[in-house]
């Protein structure tokens, strides 16, 4: 969260302060300019709600659920990987993006974690009484 998570163009100059916690706090709004940004940076923002309730599910019985919220979030995570461009404010066009901070690999490597463990979860798992 507190690692930078992209670099952008905006200004003519290359701009890397897009902390995690600005980004996930904020980057829901992506999904109202979707007609700019597209699809892969308006939708990879909802890899996080996928990677929430994945953890619930994995601390629980559900690793039929968790995987598919874990594969769901990888998808989109990786999908950012896709996108050209995001939407910095609501007054200027989009911003190209230059390149990927550290922010954003821990973000994936921590969505790929979850993903082995709900592979590597017994089938039939127990919580006990």
């Amino acid at each position: 969260m507190t690692q930078n998570g992209f670099c952008l163009l905006t200004g003519g100059a290359e701009r890397c302060d897009n902390y995690g916690i600005a980004v996930l706090g904020l980057g829901w709004m992506e999904t109202l300019f979707i007609g700019d940004v597209g699809p892969f940076v308006a939708l990879s923002w909802f890899a996080n709600p996928c990677l929430v309730f994945s953890w619930a599910f994995l601390l629980g019985t559900g690793r039929r659920v968790a995987l598919v919220l874990t594969g769901l979030a990888t998808a989109l995570s990786l999908a950012f990987l896709l996108g050209k461009s995001v939407q910095i404010s609501e007054g200027g066009g989009p911003s190209p993006i230059t390149s990927h901070g550290a922010g954003y690999w821990l973000w994936l490597g921590s969505i790929v974690l979850a993903l082995a463990s709900a592979l590597l979860m017994p089938g039939n798992r127990r919580v006990p009484a």
